[in-house]
């Protein structure tokens, strides 16, 4: 493999901003750890997701859409920082020097307000920001016409069109204070898009772009917005300020921004995790049971297998299972066209000889979701050792495509909520495994019910 080092532009913009701008004819070359149900959270990544994201339609393609003409993003996600002002012949002031796509800078001064640079895919990357293994296709693709990112900040709401004009920023701006070689965060010299550890910058705007984001750079000590990026659903749209929204995590792609997340962060505090058994409706020894009019327990069941967690876990009985509650749940007409009726979550916990109460219902289906006092209720009860089964939203679910019921087992420190998805792959745990941002439950949730004894 040739390497191919590229130049940096001055080394006082490096220090500056954290960025870096490289060139070479004009070519760049450039959850908490704890041990829950033997789970080791603290081996996977939290995921972030946007609860403003209203509007949603499934079929249209675009936001969290990571390839454009075959051609893929380097990152869908991660912290940014500041880049320099650009002419109308896209030159830095620091140097004099043009930005890689120098040409897309006299399009109009909504291209030099709203740019991006990234490490693009075109070549590999060193930790120190020179880079290998050019592939002149995709860079002549990116000269071609101005390729452009859809960038939301899932803090605020605020989104952006922004034009791909440069490559950078270094790997290591945003993680280590100088710059060095040394890869961390699962980086290997050199690397084509970005670790799932890794927490550094993979992105870098100009001043204007930066305050429309209302973004905060990432930082050494690990602060800094978490940005969500797509290649943008219109590529003929102009730079500058969206109603588009990412919402990555989500199986819907196009969706307006707007919304209230006031009081997400309300259920900050201590940590409290209940070890929960676990059960999926899928498992091989229920998944086929009738349930209901509905269908399966692996079509249908993800209420009477949440509820058989509960019951297992407050009474200490492995011997109750998915099956012991789809019997009942059949024998008491629980068990209906539409999955469970809620009058299990009041009338169930008697039969097993424990308690439950209502944290909120807003009505099947309906508009109206779980707000920041039903987030903080949901915390505090699970901090005082209560297990809670919250309901799903509907055909555009988080955790499913149809309505869902789950089980919370814990809060963090930093109110993010642990759960026992009963659709969740029973070997790999993915959803279970995650730790979520309560804020999910604000758009995804419109009841919830706590357990105890």
């Amino acid at each position: 493999m040739k390497k191919v080092v590229h130049k940096k532009y001055a080394f006082r913009r490096l220090i500056a901003t954290f960025g870096l701008a490289v060139m070479l004819a004009g070519i760049p070359v450039n959850i908490v750890s704890a041990q829950i149900n033997n789970l080791d959270l603290g081996a996977n990544e939290i995921y972030y997701y946007d609860p403003r994201a209203k509007n949603c339609d499934s079929s249209t393609s675009g936001p969290g859409t990571s390839q454009l003409e075959g051609f893929t993003l380097p990152a869908s996600k991660g912290k940014t920082g500041n880049e320099e002002p650009i002419d109308e012949q896209g030159r830095v002031p620091s140097t004099g020097g043009r930005v890689t796509f120098s040409g897309f800078a006299s399009l109009g001064q909504e291209f030099r307000d709203y740019y991006i640079t990234m490490r693009w895919n075109y070549v590999a990357w060193n930790w120190n920001g020179t880079s290998v293994d050019q592939d002149v296709p995709q860079v002549k693709w990116m000269r071609d016409a101005p390729r452009k990112v859809l960038v939301t900040n899932p803090r605020n709401g605020k989104s952006i069109i922004a034009v791909a004009m440069e490559a950078g920023p270094a790997p290591w701006t945003g993680v280590d204070k100088q710059p060095s070689n040394t890869p961390k965060q699962g980086w290997v010299n050199p690397t084509r898009g970005t670790p799932a550890d890794y927490t550094g910058r993979v992105s870098g705007f100009p001043p204007p772009a930066i305050t429309a984001l209302d973004a905060k750079q990432g930082m050494t000590d690990g602060s800094g917005d978490v940005l969500f990026y797509s290649w943008a659903p219109d590529q003929t749209a102009k730079p500058g300020p969206t109603t588009v929204a990412n919402a990555p995590g989500t199986n819907t792609t196009a969706c307006t921004a707007g919304g209230d997340i006031s009081g997400a962060d309300v259920i900050k505090g201590p940590s409290g995790t209940i070890p929960t058994v676990f059960y999926s409706q899928g498992d091989d020894r229920w998944r086929t049971l009738k349930f209901g009019d509905c269908g399966t327990v692996g079509a249908c069941g993800c209420g009477s297998t949440s509820f058989a967690m509960v019951a297992a876990t407050i009474n200490k009985d492995s011997k109750i299972t998915p099956q012991t509650t789809v019997e009942l749940w059949n024998n008491k007409h629980w068990s209906t066209a539409g999955g469970t009726a809620w009058a299990a979550m009041h009338d169930a916990p008697k039969e097993f000889g424990f308690k439950s109460e209502t944290i909120a219902e807003y009505g099947g289906g309906g508009s109206t979701h779980l707000n920041s006092s039903d987030l903080k209720k949901i915390a505090d009860a699970v901090r005082g050792g209560k297990l809670v089964i919250a309901s799903g939203k509907g055909t555009s679910g988080l955790f499913t495509t149809g309505g869902h019921l789950i089980v919370i087992r814990g809060v963090t420190e930093d109110g993010k909520f642990l759960v026992n998805d009963p659709k969740d792959n029973p070997t790999t745990k993915v959803s279970t495994n995650k730790a979520w941002d309560a804020s999910v439950f604000l758009s995804e949730s419109y009841a919830a019910w706590a357990f105890y004894k």
